[in-house]
């Protein structure tokens, strides 16, 4: 074998070895997918076909269609609201108003002294912050409770945020699920409310 040949090998036997050595690659790791939205389950029920025990309801105008929490045949005993006997009485006095949305564009009232407003005095002005909730809903297409908690407050003429008012502004949305006017659904543990526009 000539010398040319003899450093030829070497350096082939050297590359080899390297190529041996050389640890090997790590496959990447693929993203993880975000969290895809989950319609929240409702039981579709026909206005007509239930029962509202308190006078205060007939004052407004509901929807012909129901989006229920749960099925009102498994419900032994109404717990307490108006329109949904599977849920406790809303933090908000009156239900959302097809007749009032269809003649001002919004299914609550601007202030509690309204005529279909009937409850305490106490309670007459977190009317005021539904009003501002649905609102904020309609302009922004997608909301959580804590998207649009402060600026509800703040836009019903609010000072300080009042005791109640998380749990106005949870009711608000949740009624105006019931009545169809938004579409709940969960991506992974928070949930958010679509109006039926954003959902298409």
């Amino acid at each position: 074998m000539c010398l040319m040949e003899t450093m030829m090998s070497t350096k082939t036997a050297a590359r080899k070895t390297d190529e041996a050595s050389a640890p090997a690659s790590t496959p990447a790791t693929p993203a993880a997918s975000a969290p895809q939205p989950v319609p929240v389950r409702v039981y579709r029920a026909k206005t007509a076909d239930l029962t509202f025990p308190e006078e205060r309801t007939a004052k407004v105008v509901l929807p012909t269609e129901l989006f229920l929490e749960a099925d009102p045949a498994t419900v032994a005993k109404r717990k307490g609201h108006q329109i949904d006997p599977s849920r406790p009485a809303s933090h908000v006095a009156v239900m959302p108003n097809a007749k009032m949305l269809a003649e001002t564009g919004n299914p609550y009232p601007a202030a509690g002294d309204h005529p279909s407003v009937v409850t305490g005095d106490n309670w007459r002005p977190y009317v005021a912050i539904a009003h501002h909730a649905f609102a904020l809903l309609q302009e922004r297409g997608e909301v959580g409770l804590r998207d649009v908690l402060d600026e509800a407050v703040k836009r019903a003429g609010f000072v300080q945020k009042p005791s109640y008012a998380e749990s106005v502004v949870r009711d608000t949305l949740r009624d105006l699920a019931c009545c169809g006017y938004a579409e709940a659904f969960t991506i992974g543990a928070r949930k958010l409310y679509r109006t039926k526009e954003a959902s298409k």
